[in-house]
């Protein structure tokens, strides 16, 4: 049988519970309309394709090839190795760019389709950069924005107290 006591440390337990459940909820929408108004995941897309990609190709180039797929930039997320490769050859390279390939590409006689087929290649890495990267900023909002709606919460409670 349960005593009063025991009684009172279940409902204080399960309205802990509760209030828990319900700040993840606030916290997470806020980072979600957050992440909606600064556009942070296109944001940090381009960031890692531009340092992916360095002076061998250009992110509006890339950003033109998925424009072509009625795509924007966040649809790398989604795209396998193929994808990728698919993508690729959507892509005009510059005569500057061409004339980088022999020292971008070790092998001998180097041509654009080696280049696209090492970037294919390589574009596991650096989507696994982009996750990586993309998940400590959300892991930094997050921190930030709990601490705010704790500290809000902490105010409102200490206002009518008084």
């Amino acid at each position: 049988m349960i005593t009063g006591g025991e009684m009172g440390e279940l409902q204080t337990l399960l309205a802990l519970v509760v209030l828990i459940y319900v700040l993840c909820v606030v916290v997470q929408a806020l980072q979600e309309i957050i992440k909606s108004v600064l556009n942070t995941k296109a944001k940090t897309m381009a960031a890692t394709i531009t340092k992916f990609m360095g002076a061998h190709l250009d992110l509006r180039q890339v950003e033109d090839a998925l424009q072509q797929r009625g795509l924007d930039i966040t649809a790398l997320e989604r795209l396998n190795k193929d994808d990728s490769r698919k993508l690729l050859d959507g892509i005009q390279f510059t005569d500057t760019q061409i004339k980088q390939i022999p020292a971008v590409v070790t092998t001998a006689g180097a041509s654009v389709d080696q280049l696209k087929e090492q970037i294919a290649a390589s574009y596991d890495a650096a989507l696994a950069r982009f996750q990586q990267v993309y998940a400590k900023n959300n892991q930094r909002w997050v921190l930030g924005i709990s601490f705010a709606v704790v500290l809000g919460l902490n105010a409102s409670f200490s206002a009518c107290q008084y």
